[in-house]
């Protein structure tokens, strides 16, 4: 695990392949992973491919100390969540749900929450869930991108990480040609712009 990554209540050792298990300490039910220098990025990712899994995995968006944006699942429930929290995580927002399919926990998969500008985007295994981004209400800042694992029973918690990655990522800038001409045509007719 590399020293950007903060882990928090678990127990961590090698497994196969360079893959790094993680369980909670015993008494607790859930441990974090957090990317420390990720508190100061405005737009970021993470991504986890997750082998072996027991309990719930959550990966986390914290956008300013109010607002939280988190993307995964409980494992009794048969599908997947992107959810928006405000108010220190006491107020649901925003809850998409998509259906897995039978068999889905049998096999490893990769998991990724995008952070863009206003906007959260999820997606399962190189796909997106949905079409556009969710939009996410104002006022939106920086935060930090983590990794929850959670379970009913203390010290069941449990992941394999083959692959853990967050980074900071460029704006993107979009040119709308008929904005541009739109300001033109309003010089033209002596409103300031």
């Amino acid at each position: 695990l590399a020293p950007e990554w903060e882990l928090r209540d678990a127990e961590s050792a090698a497994a196969a392949n360079g893959a790094l298990d993680l369980r909670a300490k015993p008494g607790l039910r859930e441990f974090s992973l957090r990317m420390l220098p990720s508190s100061q990025w405005l737009d970021g990712f993470i991504e986890a491919e997750v082998d072996a899994l027991s309990g719930g995995l959550w990966l986390v968006a914290r956008k300013s100390v109010d607002h939280v944006v988190r993307f995964g699942f409980d494992r009794q429930e048969s599908r997947i969540f992107l959810q928006t929290w405000t108010g220190g995580g006491r107020t649901l927002l925003a809850n998409q749900r998509f259906d897995l399919p039978d068999g889905f926990f049998a096999t490893n998969h990769v998991y990724r929450l995008d952070s863009r500008g206003r906007g959260v985007q999820a997606f399962l295994d190189g796909a997106p869930l949905a079409r556009v981004p969710e939009a996410l209400p104002a006022p939106w800042e920086g935060g930090a991108f983590g990794l929850v694992c959670r379970a009913d029973e203390p010290g069941a918690a449990r992941a394999t990480l083959r692959r853990l990655a967050s980074a900071s990522v460029a704006p993107r800038i979009a040119v709308v040609p008929g904005l541009l001409g739109d300001l033109g045509d309003r010089r033209q007719v002596g409103e300031d712009v």
